[in-house]
């Protein structure tokens, strides 16, 4: 059972959990992002506080995705919401179910309009392209084969507003799907999960902050809802990144033009090999970081690189400087170079999905940092 006002929300992977709490805390609503296994400890001794807890659960085998949130869903008896990638990549069905097989009814509203990412008579569109005929339908680890998400749902439906969400879930339907195109048809459909316990959000992080932010206004209007922004980025930056969506490699081909060193691994790195090529990538960071004191501010691209990197360790988010990329403050165990014994390297960090921005979002992020004209 989590502590009486606490706010619980799981997320399928790290950047995903880092940027729904950044958009949170940008309205007013300050969480941390704990990894799973901690979170039934921190919901128990943080009362009145957002808590996102990173399932990492996107790659494993949906079996073990569906156990990871089931331990959740089991022991929150107020769980809201459920983040998942915006463009179906990952094991949301598994998850999906294992909410409704735990007596739940699910809300999945898989759009996030500033993104570019809608849905639309039940198919999931990125910049009005079906999901399925992007980029994403080539991702390494997680393609997507389908965008229209009541393929993979068993006895879902789909709805195409408000209303018909209402008569769906009032004639006993587990799960359902609906259309959303705007901000405006996101908070509408938030709130509505936001009055209705028995219902868990799932989708994107514009839904799944619509829902946090539905509920903090409801139990506490005197609550500021003015945007909070981060303290500016300082000098002492470390890029990195083991992201191949077109996007990411794009943005950091503008650091790299600008003389900016990134991280990255080995071009020959098999994507089979993706564990390990991970570990080492981490390993590689970890040590720049022992041997370089003036690096005060981690860059990560990717979700799958930035669990890697900070590990277990837990985050303070800050605020988001942009859609999707979350600033917080990390205290990440490095090696001391003297004593070769742990220490807690205090550092701002930054990260951001692979897939979103254009190729110029990290410098213009990055700009007052790197000292750039």
């Amino acid at each position: 059972m989590q502590a009486s006002g606490s706010i619980i929300v799981t997320a399928d992977d790290t950047t995903g959990a880092l940027e729904t709490a950044a958009a949170c805390a940008a309205g007013g609503c300050p969480g941390i992002v704990v990894p799973h296994g901690a979170g039934r400890s921190v919901a128990s001794t943080v009362p009145g506080q957002l808590v996102v807890v990173d399932l990492r659960s996107r790659h494993l085998p949906p079996d073990e995705a569906a156990a990871r949130l089931r331990s959740i869903v089991e022991v929150v008896a107020d769980l809201g919401a459920h983040k998942m990638d915006s463009t179906l990549r990952g094991n949301w069905p598994a998850e999906i179910e294992a909410i409704a097989h735990a007596g739940r009814r699910v809300l999945m509203v898989p759009a996030f309009p500033a993104a570019g990412r809608t849905c639309v008579h039940g198919v999931v569109h990125v910049d009005g392209v079906p999901v399925h005929r992007t980029a994403f339908a080539d991702d390494p680890r997680s393609p997507v084969v389908t965008s229209r998400p009541t393929d993979l749902l068993p006895g879902a439906v789909s709805a195409h507003d408000l209303g018909a969400v209402r008569a769906a879930l009032a004639e006993g339907v587990r799960i359902v799907v609906a259309d959303a195109v705007t901000d405006v048809d996101v908070g509408a459909l938030a709130s509505y999960a936001a009055e209705h316990r028995d219902v868990v959000l799932v989708g994107p992080a514009a839904a799944i902050t619509a829902r946090v932010t539905a509920r903090v206004a409801g139990r506490d209007r005197s609550r500021s809802t003015s945007i909070h922004r981060p303290a500016p980025l300082e000098p002492g930056v470390l890029v990195v990144s083991a992201s191949r969506h077109p996007t990411a490699v794009a943005q950091l081909a503008e650091l790299a033009a600008l003389g900016v060193t990134v991280v990255r691994p080995p071009a020959d790195a098999r994507i089979e090999d993706a564990d390990a090529v991970l570990a080492r990538l981490a390993a590689d960071v970890h040590d720049r970081l022992a041997a370089d004191p003036a690096i005060r501010t981690l860059v990560v691209v990717g979700g799958d690189t930035t669990a890697a990197v900070i590990g277990r360790a837990t985050v303070t988010v800050e605020g988001s400087v942009g859609v999707g990329i979350a600033v917080g403050r990390i205290q990440l165990p490095v090696r001391d170079r003297s004593t070769l014994l742990p220490v807690d390297r205090p550092l701002r960090l930054v990260t951001k999905p692979g897939g979103f921005g254009a190729p110029g979002t990290l410098v213009d992020v990055l700009h007052d940092a790197l000292g750039s004209a």
